[in-house]
């Protein structure tokens, strides 16, 4: 299989219309969206509508918060995201 050259940006780092991100892709575009802002933690809680609490855990990974991490996406970015459950197979 073919692998990306390791200087080639990810979904995270260069978002485009129709990319598919991981749930870590999803919460590192979030966080830089964040980052890159005015707004600090605090600020971004308040604008998608939870605690400063969850949207830390939600920007650290220390809890898997996809659907905040899209509410960042949409507001900072002005890109909806999608739900997308993939089947692959499994391994036992």
């Amino acid at each position: 299989a073919a692998s990306m050259p390791s200087d080639s940006p990810t979904p995270a780092e260069d978002p485009v219309v129709g990319d598919i991100l991981t749930a870590d892709d999803l919460r590192q575009l979030a966080r830089r969206l964040v980052a890159d802002s005015p707004d600090n933690q605090t600020e971004a809680a308040d604008v998608v509508g939870v605690s400063k609490s969850t949207m830390s855990r939600a920007l650290s990974g220390s809890e898997d918060l996809p659907t905040v991490n899209a509410r960042v996406v949409q507001h900072y970015a002005g890109l909806d995201v999608e739900t997308v459950f993939r089947l692959v197979e499994g391994g036992g």
